[in-house]
Parts: structure tokens; C-alpha cells; sequence
């Protein structure tokens, strides 16, 4: 059993190892990278992804606008329709009464 555990803290410290290990390994690749590019390369690439950015968030801001010009159309529509029900209520009380005034005229 203790070997067990053994292998098991043998292959714990390594794994530890080689994650310190490619941390390391990404760090100084990142570092060169920047040395060997050059800052208006490294300039260049954050102007174009900036781009990028501006350019996702234009086209967000055109389907919001869309969206909005959507909704109130939507709005417009509805009110158009709570009208015509109003409307119709107002039509039917009419008619309501009027039968009612019929029938009490009759019963007389």
C-alpha cells in the first residue's frame, strides 16, 4: 500500500513539475516573441484586433438598433389593436343596451 502512495507522490511532484516547467517555457516564448516582433509589429497587431473590436461591436449596435425599431413596430401594432378591441367593446355595449331598452319597452 505505501507503494502505492508512493508512486502516487512521485507522479504528483512531477506533474507539478512539468506544469511549473511549461509555464516557464510559455513565458519566455512570449518574452522573445515581443523581442524578436518588435514594439510597432506588437502595435500593428493590437491595432487589428482593436479593429476586430470595433468592428463586432458595430455590427452588435446595428442588429441592436434593429431589434429596437423591431419592437417598436411591435408596440405601434399592439396599440393599433387595443384600439380597434376598445372599440369593439364600446360597440358591443351599445348594441347591449339598446336590446336591453327593446326589451323593457316590450315587457311594458
Amino acid at each position: 500500500m505505501i507503494e502505492g502512495i508512493d508512486f502516487f507522490k512521485m507522479f504528483a511532484d512531477n506533474l507539478v513539475s512539468c506544469v511549473i516547467a511549461y509555464l516557464l517555457l510559455k513565458f519566455f516564448i512570449e518574452v522573445m516573441r515581443k523581442k524578436l516582433l518588435g514594439d510597432s509589429e506588437l502595435e500593428k497587431q493590437n491595432l487589428e484586433k482593436n479593429a476586430q473590436i470595433l468592428s463586432s461591436l458595430t455590427n452588435l449596435s446595428t442588429k441592436t438598433d434593429s431589434n429596437h425599431r423591431n419592437m417598436e413596430s411591435c408596440l405601434g401594432k399592439t396599440t393599433d389593436v387595443l384600439d380597434k378591441i376598445s372599440n369593439n367593446q364600446t360597440k358591443l355595449c351599445t348594441l347591449i343596451e339598446s336590446v336591453d331598452r327593446r326589451i323593457n319597452g316590450r315587457g311594458k
